[in-house]
């Protein structure tokens, strides 16, 4: 009988641990360029082809980056990622009819940024989430779609963040849907919503809603901004610096609202805040604001608070 030496005995362990161990470790830093392949490793040097491949293989919590201006198709994402495009840099998403450019499941933690969405009136969202955690849009171009432009719906808690950014010509802008018992936070800052039914809707039903708007432009919208809902809703919607222009509705104020205003100008919208709902609406200024009153349960006048 042959017995096999030690040193063989090694060699052949070694080689089969190679043989099972996978092709590519993941990395936190990803990359997808114009010229590159969904058969590459992903680096800067042998970046891939499209977001999906990138979002694959990157790290939880990692970052995938745009090398170059192109279009990498649609993605869905099921993992904390953030997905960058540089400045100079143009990363576009075109999603196909009736679909979707960014999809996000889970309670994840997304950060996207410097990204082209373009529905070409065709595709039905530019970013879809069921169970957002929480997410940051930054810099980013989102348009013509058929259903919104970005659609949130939150779990527990979820806040949400938009920035820098451009929503236009959808039915929806953003709207943000918050679940019974659950809570929101939505903030935007330097956000153009433009030419859509409701440029900002926060739906709720027995929940929490923090909406706060800021330094941001909503034009040629039906309704430019919509809060309220249910019985059990508490939605409270900050508005400060922000300039509403040729709108139909400055705000739609259903029940179970609180809106805040400081510095807020209205300019040719035809009904300025409008009272849509009686019960437990409250609607104040710091005095800065100049908007008409107008809806079934309108006030005489605005309350007031002091300016801090």
């Amino acid at each position: 009988m042959r017995i096999a030496s030690p040193f063989a005995l090694v060699a052949a362990i070694f080689a089969c641990a190679a043989f099972a161990a996978p092709a590519y470790a993941q990395r936190d830093r990803v990359f997808v360029a114009s010229y590159g392949s969904d058969s590459n490793p992903c680096t800067y040097g042998s970046p891939c082809k499209t977001f999906q491949q990138a979002v694959n293989v990157v790290a939880p919590g990692g970052e995938v980056t745009a090398i170059d201006s192109a279009g990498f198709g649609p993605v869905t994402i099921s993992q904390s990622v953030s997905i960058t495009s540089p400045n100079g840099v143009e990363a576009g998403i075109a999603a196909a009819a009736g679909g979707t450019a960014i999809t996000i499941t889970g309670d994840s933690n997304v950060w996207l940024r410097g990204l082209t969405l373009e529905g070409a009136n065709s595709a039905a969202y530019g970013i879809e989430g069921e169970a957002v955690g929480q997410l940051s849009i930054d810099n980013c171009i989102i348009r013509d779609y058929t259903g919104a432009g970005i659609v949130v719906n939150s779990i527990d808690t979820a806040q949400v963040t938009i920035t820098n950014s451009r929503i236009s010509h959808a039915p929806y802008g953003i709207y943000v849907n918050t679940p019974s018992n659950g809570q929101t936070f939505l903030t935007l800052d330097n956000v153009v919503v433009t030419s859509s039914t409701d440029g900002l809707i926060e739906g709720t039903t027995g929940a929490i809603a923090y909406v706060s708007v800021s330094n941001s432009d909503f034009s040629h919208n039906a309704n430019a901004i919509s809060v309220g809902g249910a019985s059990g809703l508490l939605a409270t919607l900050y508005l400060y610096n922000v300039v509403f222009n040729d709108n139909n509705a400055v705000v739609n104020i259903s029940n179970y609202s609180n809106v805040l205003l400081s510095r807020v100008n209205d300019m040719e919208s035809s009904s300025g805040l409008y009272f849509s709902g009686s019960t437990g609406v409250d609607a104040i200024s710091d005095g800065t604001s100049h908007v008409a009153l107008s809806g079934p349960n309108a006030p005489a006048n605005l309350g007031s608070y002091t300016l801090r």
